[in-house]
C-alpha cells in the first residue's frame, strides 16, 4: 500500500494518487491523500478524498468532504449534489432532502429529481416519488427502473418486470437493474429467469474481478449454501461477542448508566431508553398474517434498550410483527427479570426529601411501572398541562438516545434498511450479529458514530463518560434493598418526578 508501505517522492504525489483511483484502489488512495496536510483545505484533495470514501461506501466520511467543498466553493452546486447524494446512502434521508433543495442548476434538474425521488421511495413515501417521476424525462433507462421499482411496491410484478427489461434493453446491461428484473421473476415464480439473471450477474462480476472467482470451480460437494454461511457467520459473530457486549445486569453498571443520562435528561436516576424496530422480511411461509405490522410490511421485532452512548445493553429478537411494543415488552425477559427480582436494580435514591426508584425511559406505546416511566396524556383542560409538558420533554430528551441508536445501526448495517430475503431465524440472526458488531465497533472506532449522524447530547459530540460523582442533594440509602412492593404507584412516581421538575424550574428562575 503505497500510504503505508511506499515512500511517494515530491512531485509524484498527483501521479500516483490518479493511478491508484484508476486501477480502483480507493482504500490506498485515501491513505496517501490524507498524508497530505493541505487536503483538508484544498478544493483539489478534498474532491479526490470525497470520490474515494464514496466509493469504498464510506458515506459519511464522503459527506464530510462535500460539506467541506461546499463552505470551499458555494458556487459549485455539483458539490451539493454529491453531498446529498451522501446524505441519501447514509440513511439520512430528510437532511438529503433539504439539501437537494439547495441545489439551483438548470443541467442538474434531471439528476436532483432522480435523487429525490431515491430518497422519497426510500422513506417509504411512495406518492411523493410518484409525483416526481412524473416530473422526469421519459423513457430513460434511470426512469424505466424506478418506475419498476413503484410498480414492484404495488404488486405488479409483471408490468414491473417490463419496465426493467426496458431500461436493460436501452441502457445496457447494469447489475442492479438485473436484479430488480430477476426479482420480479422469482415473484412471478418464473424461478428458471430469474436464475438467469443471477447467473448473468455472477459471471460478468467474476468477469470484471477475477479474485471473486477464485474456488469457484472447486468440488461443490458438501459446500454450504449461501443461506447457511449467513446462519453460520451471523452466529459466529453473535457467540463471540455476546458475552462480551452484553454481560449481565448488575447494580454497578446500572449506576454507571445513571450517571450518563445525568447528561441528557433532568430526570433522576434514568438507567436506559427502551423502544421497539421493525425489522422487515419477506413473508414466512404459512404465517398469515402474525407477521404483518402496522405499516402492512412482515417484520419482526427488535426490542433494545441502551444507554446515554447509544450503546444497547439489552435486545430481544424474534416476536412477530403484529404484536405491539406493549406486547413484546410484555414477553419479554426484561419484564420478567425486574418484576421477579432476577434483574437487580439499584436501591432508590432521597432526592430534595422524597424517595426515587431507578427508571427506565419509554414512549406512551409501553406500560407505566414503578420503573417504567411513559410520556403523560395532553388534554387542554388539564390544570397542571405545563408541568406535564416539562416531563414530557424532558423524558423525550433521555429517550432520544435509543431511536439515535436504531438510527445508527441501520445506517452502519444497511440490510437492517432493506426487506430481507430470508427466513424469520436468518433474519433474527443477523439483527443479534449487527448489535453485537454495533457495540463492538461503537466501543473500538471513533468514527463510527459522527457527529452529524445524530442528535448527539452534547455540542461537541464528545461521549458522555460514565462514573462522575453524585450530586450534593442526593444520597443513596445502600441499607434499603430495592422492592417493588415498597415503592410508591408507577403514577404517583411519575407526578414526583414531575414535581421535582417543576421545583428545579421554579429555582433556575429565582437565581436569574
Amino acid at each position: 500500500m503505497y500510504g503505508n508501505s511506499v515512500v511517494i517522492r515530491d512531485g509524484e504525489y498527483t501521479k500516483v494518487i490518479y493511478t491508484l483511483i484508476k486501477e480502483e484502489q480507493f482504500q490506498e488512495a485515501i491513505t496517501a491523500l490524507n498524508n497530505i496536510e493541505e487536503v483538508s483545505s484544498s478544493r483539489a484533495g478534498l474532491s479526490l478524498l470525497g470520490y474515494c470514501y464514496y466509493q469504498c461506501q464510506d458515506f459519511i466520511e464522503a459527506s464530510n468532504c462535500y460539506e467541506h467543498l461546499i463552505a470551499i466553493a458555494p458556487e459549485v452546486p455539483e458539490y451539493k449534489l454529491y453531498f446529498a447524494q451522501c446524505l441519501y446512502q447514509s440513511g439520512l434521508f430528510d437532511e438529503a432532502l433539504k439539501v437537494t433543495q439547495l441545489v439551483d442548476a438548470p443541467h442538474l434538474v434531471d439528476k436532483v429529481r432522480q435523487l429525490q425521488s431515491a430518497i422519497k421511495y426510500a422513506s417509504e413515501d411512495y406518492a411523493g416519488a410518484q409525483a416526481l417521476l412524473l416530473q422526469r424525462p421519459t423513457g430513460t433507462e434511470a426512469t424505466l427502473n424506478d418506475e419498476g421499482c413503484l410498480l414492484y411496491q404495488a404488486n405488479l410484478h409483471e408490468d414491473a418486470l417490463q419496465r426493467f427489461t426496458s431500461a436493460l434493453q436501452m441502457g445496457g446491461f447494469n447489475p442492479l437493474v438485473a436484479y430488480n428484473a430477476a426479482l420480479s421473476h422469482f415473484r412471478r415464480k418464473e424461478n428458471s429467469q430469474a436464475l438467469n439473471y443471477i447467473g448473468e450477474i455472477v459471471e460478468r462480476g467474476i468477469r470484471n474481478h477475477p479474485e471473486l472467482g477464485i474456488g469457484a470451480q472447486a468440488d461443490t460437494e458438501g459446500v454450504a449454501t449461501i443461506q447457511e454461511i449467513i446462519n453460520e457467520t451471523t452466529t459466529a459473530i453473535w457467540e463471540s461477542l455476546k458475552c462480551q457486549e452484553f454481560p449481565q445486569f448488575s447494580v454497578e453498571r446500572f449506576l454507571e448508566a445513571a450517571e450518563g443520562f445525568k447528561e441528557c435528561t433532568k430526570i433522576p436516576n434514568v438507567i436506559g431508553a427502551l423502544d421497539g424496530k421493525h425489522i422487515t422480511l419477506k413473508a414466512p411461509d404459512n404465517s398469515g398474517s402474525f407477521f404483518i405490522n402496522y405499516k402492512k410490511t412482515y417484520s419482526i421485532v427488535l426490542l433494545a434498550m441502551c444507554d446515554a452512548n447509544c450503546r444497547f445493553t439489552y435486545i430481544d429478537v424474534g416476536n412477530m410483527g403484529s404484536i405491539s411494543d406493549g406486547g413484546t415488552y410484555r414477553d419479554s425477559r426484561l419484564r420478567s427479570g425486574i418484576e421477579g427480582a432476577i434483574i437487580p436494580l439499584p436501591p432508590p435514591t432521597c432526592i430534595n426529601n422524597q424517595t426515587f426508584p431507578y427508571v427506565i425511559l419509554a414512549d406512551s406505546a409501553f406500560p407505566l411501572k414503578n420503573y417504567l416511566m411513559v410520556p403523560y396524556g395532553i388534554h387542554g383542560d388539564d390544570d397542571r398541562i405545563f408541568d406535564k409538558l416539562r416531563f414530557n420533554n424532558e423524558l423525550s430528551k433521555g429517550r432520544i438516545v435509543i431511536e439515535n441508536a436504531f438510527g445508527i445501526l441501520c445506517s452502519r448495517w444497511r440490510v437492517l434498511h432493506t426487506k430481507m430475503e430470508v427466513s424469520v431465524e436468518s433474519g433474527k440472526r443477523i439483527t443479534l450479529a449487527a448489535c453485537a458488531l454495533h457495540n463492538f465497533i461503537l466501543t473500538q472506532a471513533t468514527r463510527y458514530m459522527p457527529l452529524g449522524l445524530v442528535n448527539s447530547v452534547r455540542d461537541d459530540g464528545s461521549v458522555i463518560s460514565p462514573g462522575q460523582s453524585r450530586s450534593t442533594n442526593e444520597r443513596v440509602q445502600q441499607s434499603q434493598p430495592y422492592n417493588l412492593t415498597r415503592v410508591e404507584q408507577p403514577v404517583i412516581i411519575r407526578d414526583l418526578i414531575r414535581e421535582n421538575l417543576a421545583a428545579l424550574s421554579l429555582l433556575n428562575k429565582q437565581s436569574k
